[in-house]
């Protein structure tokens, strides 16, 4: 009897594409939920240091505003390039800046009372550090 039919290829997979860099997608409202809120801003300058990783490429911090009040976020102490993004509660992008390693970064204005998110993303997906520092003026 004749051989029965052998079964179909497998389909091709396309290659993989190369990475584009880092993901600089803004994080939705419901992402930022789950983002830890650290502190309650006063006119005492909090520090937070971060370090970023080939495993963790960003980090989210957020901070809360108990009243409407004029914040200051700075970053400092970047050990690498990184793009910051300072973002609301509702998960708009109020400011998005790289900085390369040295560098520094400042953001201030007035803003009402809620939740404020300060994402940092490492530019070459590797290891980075940096300092967020904020309080409310």
């Amino acid at each position: 009897p004749p051989a029965p039919p052998a079964p179909p290829a497998a389909p091709a997979q396309p290659p993989t594409p190369p990475s584009s860099g880092p993901d600089l997608s803004v994080p939705t409202q419901s992402q930022l939920a789950s983002a830890p809120i650290i502190a309650t801003l006063t006119r005492t300058s909090l520090n937070v240091d971060r370090t970023l990783s080939a495993v963790n490429k960003a980090t989210t911090v957020g901070f809360s505003l108990s009243r409407a009040a004029r914040m200051r976020i700075d970053i400092s102490r970047v050990t690498a390039p990184v793009t910051v993004q300072i973002v609301d509660a509702a998960g708009n992008l109020l400011r998005q800046q790289q900085i390369n390693a040295g560098g520094t970064f400042r953001y201030e204005a007035q803003r009402n009372a809620g939740n404020y998110f300060v994402r940092v993303v490492s530019m070459n997906g590797g290891d980075a550090g940096v300092r967020i520092t904020a309080r409310m003026l």
